[in-house]
């Protein structure tokens, strides 16, 4: 089960903080929540702390919604590794040292 919850992030703008497993039917109600609001905002911020697993459909739905202007912020460890072994770290948001925040 994949809970989605609105946010506001630093600028005030709204973001999405999701916790759970991003696989199976899960990715398609990500997709329905993050599809509007990544058009209204042209720019929308993912906070990834409480997932715990990216399925393959998972990936490569975070890859295009990151070539559409989605941000990733807090991966655990375990889930930037995943999403480093499939070119999507480059899309985590990076605190001052140039690290990626961990969750």
């Amino acid at each position: 089960m994949l809970r989605i919850s609105k946010i506001e992030d630093h600028s005030g703008q709204t973001a999405l903080q999701i916790e759970g497993d991003l696989a199976g039917e899960e990715v398609g109600a990500l997709a329905e929540e993050v599809g509007p609001l990544l058009d209204r905002q042209g720019a929308l911020t993912l906070d990834l702390a409480g997932v715990r697993f990216i399925g393959p459909s998972g990936l490569l739905l975070l890859r295009r919604l990151c070539q559409c202007g989605l941000r990733l912020r807090r991966p655990s460890r375990f889930v930037l590794l995943l999403m480093r072994q499939h070119g999507l770290d480059r899309y985590v948001e990076t605190n001052e040292a140039g690290k990626a925040g961990f969750a």
